[in-house]
C-alpha cells in the first residue's frame, strides 16, 4: 500500500505544476447564502447554469458576489 502511494506522489510531483494553481472565484463568495445556492443548483446540472443563477440572484438583490479580499472572510454584518 505504501508503495502505491509513493508511486502516485512521485508521479504527481513530476507531472503536475501546482505552483500556479488557483481556486476559481466561486471559492470566494461574499455571502454564505451564495454558497448554499451554488451547492443546491450545482447538483446534476451544467455548472454554467449554476453560475447564472448566482449572478442573477446577486443582481436582483444588489449583492456583492465575490469578496474583495480573498484572504479574509467578511463579517456576518457584511453578508446577506
Amino acid at each position: 500500500m505504501d508503495d502505491e502511494i509513493l508511486k502516485i506522489v512521485t508521479y504527481c510531483q513530476k507531472n503536475l505544476n501546482l505552483c500556479n494553481a488557483k481556486l476559481s472565484d466561486e471559492y470566494y463568495y461574499n455571502s454564505i447564502s451564495l454558497c448554499v445556492i451554488d451547492s443546491l443548483f450545482s447538483i446534476g446540472v451544467n455548472y454554467n447554469s449554476t453560475k447564472n443563477v448566482v449572478t442573477n440572484y446577486c443582481n436582483y438583490f444588489k449583492l456583492i458576489k465575490i469578496r474583495k479580499d480573498k484572504n479574509s472572510i467578511p463579517s456576518t454584518k457584511g453578508q446577506q
